[in-house]
């Protein structure tokens, strides 16, 4: 069986996604691929795919097929930010309310066909070792109102964010590919971890340990 986790950021160039990718520490956990470059790269060795908020959606949907083969491939994708052009297989951006800025809510349960709650996972996922709600609430006090959305997902994904109306602000889909995405709208981690936010730190930082679990599991999915 393959060894270790070769993790990929795409890089759209935006000044956060060049703070986190190319001058932090991080940059020791994961390679950077240039969007303009993602259309002639060979992925076959890469594990996860990582998209920052700021991704350009444009080349993001003219590549949405290597993507979804990439998934395919018994994979993993991390999304962060809005994306409305929906570029990811099975995703559907919500929109944008007023609640999606405000106080969200960590949960887990398995979501039906119709939107509703099949059936609750008691145990807290480890991606929030560490962190209560309000370590989640980024764009409270001076900083203002920044909103990027919430997000519709397909049924059977594992919801682990809510907001006030129970709109999804972040999930896991293991069933629509062979491989595992996360999606997240309004908990862009990298770019608030960049903004020194303690909260986004700790989620960067657990989905980085998260990932490489995952990748493992797959491995051994026949």
């Amino acid at each position: 069986m393959k060894q270790g986790c070769r993790i990929a950021a795409v890089y759209s160039g935006i000044s956060y996604q060049r703070g986190i990718l190319i001058e932090s520490d991080y940059r020791k956990n994961m390679e950077v691929i240039p969007i303009n470059n993602l259309e002639n790269t060979d992925l076959k060795d890469y594990d996860v795919l990582i998209f920052p908020r700021g991704t350009d959606e444009e080349l993001a949907l003219k590549n949405s097929k290597k993507i979804e083969e990439f998934l395919n491939d018994k994979k993993v994708v991390i999304a962060f930010g809005e994306i409305p052009r929906n570029w990811l297989p099975g995703s559907e951006w919500g929109g944008v309310t007023p609640e999606d800025d405000g106080p969200l809510k960590i949960c887990r349960y398995i979501i039906g066909s119709s939107g509703n709650k099949l059936h609750d996972i008691e145990t807290k996922h480890e991606l929030f070792e560490g962190i209560e709600n309000h370590d989640l609430h980024w764009h409270k006090g001076a900083t203002g109102w920044c909103c990027h959305g919430h997000l519709v997902p397909p049924a059977g994904s594992e919801v682990l964010v809510i907001n006030e109306t129970g709109a999804t602000m972040m999930y896991i889909d293991r069933n629509t590919t062979a491989g595992s995405m996360l999606i997240s709208c309004q908990l862009d981690a990298m770019c608030h971890a960049y903004h020194g936010v303690e909260g986004a730190k700790k989620l960067l930082d657990n989905c980085l340990v998260w990932v490489k679990k995952e990748v493992t599991k797959l491995r051994k999915v026949l």
